[in-house]
Order: C-alpha cells, then sequence, then structure tokens
C-alpha cells in the first residue's frame, strides 16, 4: 500500500503519547538524548500512529 501526501491526513499525537509515557518511565528510557528515540521510543510512534491511522 502506499500512502500519497495527499491521503495522510491523521492528526497524530506523539507528543502527548510521550507526555504519557513520562508517567510510566522516565523519558531518557524512550530517547536517551531527548530527541531521537530509541527502540522503545520507535515502538511508542509506531503504535501511537497506528493507532491514529486505524490501521
Amino acid at each position: 500500500m502506499v500512502l500519497h501526501q495527499t491521503e495522510f491526513n491523521y492528526p497524530v499525537p506523539f507528543q502527548s503519547a510521550f507526555d504519557e509515557a513520562v508517567k510510566v518511565a522516565s523519558a531518557t528510557y524512550r530517547s536517551a538524548d531527548g530527541v531521537h528515540p530509541d527502540l522503545p521510543g520507535r515502538r511508542l510512534m509506531a503504535e501511537t500512529w497506528l493507532r491514529a491511522t486505524r490501521l
């Protein structure tokens, strides 16, 4: 499946997901440098994207 830019109009709440996740584990668990996500951060982003796009 190819998503064209005009087909992708889903608001993905990445910041909200990270804000909620910090309540469970420290921010460095998902991003050691606070900017680039590590494996747990990438997983959180993937799950958030899937929920937002309902795929």
